[in-house]
């Protein structure tokens, strides 16, 4: 699992107008079924059990049971003419 430096930078600007010690970047795997995984970003506080990665400096943590899920995926920051968000990119997935 990665982040882009486009990403890392767009989740270092939210932890700093959160302001609150301690927030890394929680992605998680929900859902599933015939149309694949679904995926979810929020600022969280690390929990136990959580799989912990550093990317361009922002703390990323996923939840053990999401972890399986998400080899090999990266996660971009992208703008353009339809608009802003993050994107997400797993290999391991024909629906991402």
């Amino acid at each position: 699992m990665a982040l882009t430096e486009a990403a890392a930078a767009k989740i270092e600007t939210l932890l700093a107008q959160e302001g609150e010690e301690g927030l890394a970047l929680r992605f998680f795997v929900s859902g599933g079924g015939a149309s694949g995984p679904q995926y979810g970003l929020t600022l969280d506080n690390q929990q136990d059990g959580d799989v912990v990665k550093v990317c361009h400096g922002v703390q990323v943590v996923v939840d053990s049971m999401s972890a399986g899920y998400i080899e090999g995926t990266v996660i971009d920051y992208r703008t353009g003419d339809g608009g802003e968000g993050f994107v997400v990119d797993n290999p391991n997935t024909r629906n991402s």
